[in-house]
């Protein structure tokens, strides 16, 4: 657990980017000094080992004595993972015999141990009455390798699993037999793996990182007693727990790392972080246009379309569709009618509204102009989505058009007006926006006249003594009318009650027992209160934008806040009536915050580096002083060109197509 906690923050936190490792480290390369001493010096052809190209460094600093930090790129397409793809299918068969015996061993003892505990005799056994993964393999491909400072890899990956899969547990209770099952499993999306091999402010440590840069298409089928979850105002509900889920803890800003000692051949448990922004899109919408129009689609812009039915039964059947598609129009129609003169009785809007999207990062704006909002981007390779939709009082709302482009690349729309293009209908939009967008780059430590992002990252919790124990801790920073809250922190074993600890105590006291030593004098023995500890490990980020002009007089309110207090809070909020709502009382407006502290920026502004490394000490009164090691800094926001824009952008063509396929057979 130590040195889980003991590895240096920045390679928790910028485990996906290019960042540099140490927050003092240059990142730009002197004139006679190359990145790596094999690097390639030819050309960037393509040839039949795939496609080479170099990306400057989203870090890259420009100036006289500095050459731009370049990343070497490698790009394969899907026919080059041949070899891969065929090994896994031929190895499937056996693959799921080996998850099945995992799951036998290992999983199932687990649920039944807790099903029966649960079930107080109303569950009389466990097991699995189908479990398979099916003939389908996991198909890897197109692919970017990507050489980062350091002696890492990037590893850029379409990940296409569509699979014929079937598990199904079936309980048996006293009210009869029950199965649960998913079957046919489908999930697609790029995801990425930075591999470290050996991380040099860690020695004798390594750590493999893995995260989608966007949240990936999901799908799959309940079985068994579960068919109900199938139709489909319950399997959106469903699907889209799946979808939070999975972002949580795989999607931007959040990243899986599993970190190893290469001394000890030891893994340390998988820690789940969030790194620091690279960059701020900064959009302020300038004009909204709600109306349908035609787009003029080049042949190279047009995607794959599925074939079309042609054949003499389908012809037959053509003007009973169009009579359906007639009723349907005039359905919605009346629904819509129905709507507005429902929405204006009860004072409800039932006008469009717009949706801006970055990861988990959602902004939804009125359409008056000089609206602005600042995305956080953790990639150069993230995505932002427009879409445009009509709102409905009766069913889900519409999608009425939507854009999509690489984050990076937002800023060549800047100024333009850019169609909402219908689903479908490549050719029609719903509307157009107009949109300044700004892409300004981090950089620790330097001052900027553009403005500053401040970074609070969060490492753990700590405190000698149990009185921490089965709290659930969270930060909560608060920065004007923003505030940012990280996860509950994940209790750590102490030393004392780890399996080896708990056995080498249990033998102590059995020795002393046969000795005849006093029972008394054995429980004094025996007590290690003053040498346990309560560690909560959080490795989390959390920031804000500030303009130069609240450097002055503007702080940042920390609070340790208790999360279980947190839920009751929103439980009881949820129950009250929404026409009756009542203000908290002063003395529940703040109950779960547990210990604060504030940061004034005039004195992070006036730091060295522009940083403070701690140590701090909360005041959590009746459970006393917790230490939180956690490190503050400003970073500078530098606008970048269009030049170094373009340069920086990733060529996904290849990759974006093979999506957009797959999802179409979906």
């Amino acid at each position: 657990g130590s040195c889980l906690l003991n590895t240096p923050t920045t390679s928790m936190f910028n485990c996906c980017l290019s960042q540099p490792e140490d927050d003092n480290e240059e990142v730009a390369v002197r004139n006679n000094v190359r990145l790596n001493t094999n690097e390639s010096r030819g050309n960037d052809s393509p040839n039949s080992e795939g496609a080479q190209k170099r990306r400057p460094s989203i870090r890259t600093k420009q100036g006289d004595g500095y050459n731009s930090e370049t990343h070497e790129i490698y790009e394969h397409d899907k026919d080059h993972l041949e070899w891969l793809n065929m090994s896994l299918k031929h190895l499937w068969p056996e693959m799921s015999e080996a998850a099945r015996a995992v799951a036998v061993g290992k999983v199932l003892p687990s649920i039944k141990a807790k099903l029966l505990t649960k079930g107080k005799g109303a569950i009389y056994d466990v097991k699995f009455s189908e479990f398979t993964l099916g003939s389908q393999p996991v198909v890897l491909g197109p692919i970017q390798v990507s050489r980062m400072p350091r002696g890492s890899v990037r590893i850029r990956v379409l990940l296409d699993y569509r699979s014929d899969m079937h598990v199904e547990v079936e309980l048996d209770t006293s009210y009869g037999k029950w199965c649960f099952g998913m079957r046919d499993f489908r999930i697609v999306g790029e995801m990425v793996t930075r591999v470290r091999p050996h991380i040099p402010d860690s020695p004798g440590t390594g750590s493999v990182s893995v995260f989608f840069v966007d949240p990936p298409k999901v799908d799959f089928t309940f079985s068994g007693n579960m068919s109900f979850g199938n139709f489909p105002f319950v399997k959106e509900a469903i699907r889209h727990s799946v979808d939070s889920l999975i972002a949580e803890m795989f999607v931007l800003p959040n990243v899986a790392t599993q970190h190893m000692s290469l001394t000890e051949l030891k893994m340390y448990p998988l820690v789940f972080s969030s790194p620091v922004p690279v960059g701020i899109l900064r959009v302020t919408l300038q004009e909204t246009l709600l109306e349908s129009q035609k787009v003029e689609v080049t042949s190279e812009e047009k995607s794959p379309k599925k074939k079309a039915n042609t054949g003499v039964f389908w012809r037959m059947l053509s003007p009973f569709t169009k009579a359906f598609k007639g009723i349907l129009y005039a359905w919605e129609e009346t629904e819509e009618f129905i709507e507005r003169r429902v929405g204006a009785a009860f004072g409800m809007t039932t006008e469009p509204y717009m949706k801006w999207q970055l990861g988990q990062q959602v902004w939804m704006p009125d359409f008056k102009p000089g609206a602005s909002f600042n995305f956080a981007m953790y990639d150069p390779e993230q995505h932002v989505k427009v879409s445009l939709w009509d709102r409905d009082l009766l069913s889900k709302d519409d999608l009425m058009g939507e854009t999509r482009f690489q984050a990076v690349k937002a800023v060549f729309h800047s100024g333009q007006r850019v169609p909402l293009i219908v689903p479908g209908e490549e050719d029609l939009s719903a509307g157009t926006f107009n949109a300044k967008i700004e892409f300004l780059v981090t950089s620790p430590g330097q001052n900027s006249s553009e403005g500053y992002l401040v970074v609070i990252r969060v490492r753990e919790f700590l405190q000698g003594g149990s009185a921490l124990k089965g709290k659930k801790l969270a930060m909560r920073a608060v920065f004007g009318d923003e505030q940012q809250i990280t996860k509950a922190g994940a209790a750590m074993l102490d030393i004392t009650e780890t399996i080896p600890a708990k056995a080498m105590l249990k033998k102590i006291e059995e020795n002393m027992n046969e000795a005849g030593v006093d029972e008394e004098a054995i429980q004094k023995v025996l007590d290690l209160e003053a040498v346990r500890q309560c560690r909560f490990a959080i490795n989390r980020s959390l920031h804000f934008v500030v303009a130069n002009n609240e450097i002055e007089a503007g702080e940042v309110s920390l609070h340790l806040v208790d999360m279980d207090i947190v839920q009751q809070k929103k439980g009881k909020e949820k129950k009250e009536s929404p026409r009756s709502p009542r203000s908290p009382r002063a003395s529940e407006a703040d109950e779960e915050v547990v210990a604060s502290m504030k940061i004034s920026l005039k004195q992070l502004y006036e730091a060295e580096g522009l940083e403070i490394g701690g140590p701090f000490e909360f005041d959590a009164k009746e459970l006393g002083k917790i230490d939180v090691k956690m490190h503050v800094h400003l970073s500078g926001l530098e606008p970048t060109s269009l030049e170094t824009v373009n340069k920086m952008a990733v060529d996904e063509d290849k990759m974006a197509a093979e999506v957009e396929e797959i999802l179409l057979d979906m």
